[in-house]
């Protein structure tokens, strides 16, 4: 399965988006972007919220991923 990480990546890359569009239309810095897409923070509810809305993936998949990466920590 994917960290958050990757999935954000993912799904960033997918839509030929920047991290600093995505940072810019998710209202984050450009250094949040990076340290959620190496893992190194785990986004609040809120950044779930406008991820899942500009990514267009469902939220319940970026949940799951968080939970998995829980898991295996």
């Amino acid at each position: 399965m994917l960290t958050i990480g990757q999935k954000i990546m993912e799904c960033r890359e997918n839509f030929n988006m920047s991290q600093e569009e995505l940072a810019m239309r998710i209202r984050k810095s450009l250094k949040m972007v990076q340290q959620l897409e190496e893992n190194q923070m785990t986004p609040d509810q809120d950044t779930l919220f406008n991820l899942s809305s500009v990514l267009d993936i469902p939220i319940s998949d970026l949940i799951d991923c968080c939970n998995e990466q829980k898991i295996l920590h």
